[in-house]
């Protein structure tokens, strides 16, 4: 005969492993992709932080390019005396001292003369044959952006941004060209965070030469050619792995429509994948220990609670077929002990427990509330508007409920804080929250999205209606008086779900629509169409 203990033992440790297999697989699989997800949202981010870096970086040289390309004394220079020549470099010298990022700005000329601060060509020096200035000429009558080359003095790598100008009968007569320091470039793109230290950026043109690489031998080389690996990069962003160097790496890239180029930012996979095969380890161990002590718990719990009174019941059964307990119920023994003081303990506890559970209830609520809800305006935040949007795509691709992204950043927001102090800063938020409420319709969900930004889901609408409530909420914020009469005007950025993959994606079109919005002098709206 089997003992009850022995077999209620064996039970709790098959039950025990069975937790550990089951959960255990459940718990590696949600580690592993959340935190290559994980891993995958960093690389975008610091990837978008470096294509915003280099757009800003270069954005400046160009402006700086097209007005002096509009300089009568910098297209005639061969043609006009000494003095106006010595004017064309002290403009040069202004410009270079109040941008600390820029090396030389010079014009070379047909005839072989080069205008150019605080430098002396080398001897036989004829600036037509330099890649700055063949560039330029190759781009006509656009920029020529992010010329990689040497200095032919100091050998310092250097990129080039350059301009042919021509003249009134079309003719090219000279390249005017900024240097930039290409170490400086990269420098920062090669900059590291402390969670990836092999993480990288680096910069190829619309042909897959890299133009921009902390590694120099790379230089001028097709990236397909240098990874042994046909890429493609038909998309504005993606990602993409290969190998280099016998190391796995993962890389994900965004383009820089203006320019032309493609940045690209990389991390060594193992350095992703360790981690989250350390947490797996640890996390298995744990189960097991987990489960060890809940198996040796429930073992113990149930010996006392089950199998104890039991051996206490065939004592009790064993001494009435002795004939010592004399008409004593059996059957009825469970209910005398159990029933009897579970009615007790319902009956003393049950107004109790009502009344914690109540209180318990409010402040789940109110937990709950915090939970969603930015501190300051008092509208939903980030979070709880990543959870609408989520909701909102997944009506969209299911059941084609149409919706937009409104997304709203402040105009110069950084003059009202130098202004009028934070405290005022935050008042205008506040202002500008209740503002977007009472303009919205009660069925639109709108949150602060961080800082001065602000995202608004309008559901069951086109980008059309989309595109007219922006206006209408663009013009409001236009007219209205905030704290201490301070007026402030937003640009804004709209885009419907359409042929969007995910939320993110989506997420990322309104937000280039919006940076258009600024780029083209703000306080307008700009959208996907």
């Amino acid at each position: 005969m089997h003992s009850i203990k022995r077999d209620l033992f064996i039970n709790v440790v098959i039950l025990s492993v069975v937790v550990v297999l089951i959960f255990g697989s459940i718990s590696m699989i949600i580690l592993y992709f959340s935190g290559m997800s994980s891993a995958r949202e960093t690389i975008r981010h610091k990837n978008r932080a470096a294509t915003y870096f280099i757009e800003g970086y270069f954005k400046k040289f160009y402006t700086t390019i097209d007005f002096l390309s509009h300089l009568r004394d910098v297209r005639l220079a061969p043609y006009l005396d000494e003095k106006s020549r010595q004017n064309v470099l002290e403009i040069y010298g202004l410009i270079e001292k109040a941008d600390s990022d820029i090396n030389y700005i010079y014009s070379g000329y047909r005839n072989g003369m080069l205008l150019i601060n605080n430098y002396e060509p080398p001897e036989g020096f004829d600036p037509t044959i330099r890649p700055w200035y063949t560039a330029a000429i190759e781009s006509y009558p656009e920029i020529s952006w992010g010329e990689p080359y040497q200095e032919i003095k100091t050998k310092e790598w250097l990129v080039s941004v350059s301009k042919a100008l021509v003249d009134e009968e079309n003719n090219i007569t000279e390249v005017l060209a900024i240097d930039t320091s290409l170490e400086k470039l990269e420098n920062i793109l090669w900059d590291s965070d402390e969670r990836y230290r092999s993480s990288y950026s680096y910069v190829i043109k619309e042909d897959q030469q890299i133009i921009i690489h902390h590694d120099k031998q790379h230089l001028r080389h097709n990236l397909s050619d240098v990874v042994k690996k046909s890429l493609s990069f038909e998309k504005n962003y993606g990602s993409f792995e290969y190998r280099l160097n016998n190391t796995e790496k993962i890389a994900y890239y965004s383009r820089i429509e203006n320019l032309g180029w493609i940045v690209i930012t990389v991390v060594n996979k193992d350095e992703i994948t360790k981690p989250i095969f350390s947490q797996m380890g640890t996390t298995i161990l744990l189960f097991i220990i987990a489960s060890s002590i809940l198996g040796w718990f429930m073992s113990n719990s149930f010996s006392k609670k089950i199998v104890i009174p039991l051996l206490m019941l065939k004592e009790r059964v064993n001494r009435v077929i002795e004939g010592k307990l004399n008409g004593q119920s059996i059957s009825e023994f469970p209910d005398n002990e159990i029933g009897t003081i579970a009615d007790d303990i319902f009956r003393l506890t049950g107004k109790e427990l009502y009344k914690k559970n109540q209180e318990l209830k409010a402040i789940n609520e109110e937990l709950e509330r915090i939970s969603i809800t930015d501190k300051l305006t008092g509208l939903f935040n980030r979070y709880k508007m990543d959870e609408e949007m989520r909701k909102a795509f997944y009506l969209w691709k299911r059941y084609q409920r149409p919706f937009s992204l409104i997304m709203i950043d402040i105009d110069w927001f950084k003059k009202v804080n130098d202004t009028y102090g934070h405290q005022i800063g935050d008042k205008v938020l506040q202002e500008l929250g209740a503002l977007l409420k009472k303009s919205l319709r009660a069925s639109d969900i709108v949150s602060r999205w961080g800082g001065e930004e602000f995202l608004v889901l309008s559901l069951e609408s086109d980008e059309k209606g989309a595109i007219t409530l922006a206006e209408k909420i663009r013009s409001e914020i236009e007219n209205y008086s905030f704290a201490e009469n301070i007026k402030i005007t937003v640009s804004i950025g709209v885009c419907s779900a359409k042929n969007h993959e995910t939320i993110d994606e989506l997420l990322v079109s309104v937000d280039e629509k919006m940076y258009i919005a600024k780029q083209s002098g703000r306080n307008r709206v700009v959208g996907c169409e």
